[in-house]
């Protein structure tokens, strides 16, 4: 038995269809130099937008730091769900997981510090070591994807 025209054009442009479905789908991901020149561009905005605010020094006291943390806080949820956008293939999917899971870590431990700042928790400096951590985890995973402009480049304020 042989289909009719109308089952053919069905069938073809179902087919098509689905093609098109899978080619959409693999033009999402973002392969490695795609991935790193995206995310070094979001990085370049987040570090300009960190060096413009002001660094408190050890004398500056407990409110400029914390309000010094409030804004790089701020600013990193902003840029961490930019990047978080990103679709990688699975060539770097893994690193660029491990890159943005370290900058979520990062994220949550400044929100501690923020608190521990507040109740002057005399535990500051643990966190700052553990933020410390969890920023050297995530630049040796920027550096496998090639995004060396979300490197840390500023250690944080004591």
């Amino acid at each position: 038995m042989r289909p009719s025209a109308a089952a053919t054009l069905a069938i073809t442009l179902l087919a098509l269809g689905a093609a098109g479905c899978g080619s959409k789908a693999a033009k999402d991901t973002l392969a490695k130099p795609e991935l790193a020149t995206q995310a070094n561009a979001i990085c370049k905005s987040y570090n300009a937008r960190i060096e413009a605010i002001p660094q408190p020094t050890g004398q500056s006291g407990a409110s400029a730091a914390l309000e010094y943390y409030q804004q790089t806080r701020s600013v990193l949820d902003d840029t961490i769900n930019q990047l978080a956008t990103l679709k990688p293939d699975d060539a770097v999917k893994r690193d660029w997981q491990s890159y943005v899971a370290s900058q979520r870590k990062a994220e949550q431990l400044l929100d501690d510090l923020v608190n521990q700042v507040k109740s002057r928790d005399p535990n500051v400096q643990r966190t700052l070591e553990r933020i410390s951590a969890a920023v050297d985890a995530g630049d040796a995973a920027a550096k496998r994807v090639g995004a060396g402009d979300c490197v840390a480049t500023r250690a944080a304020p004591s």
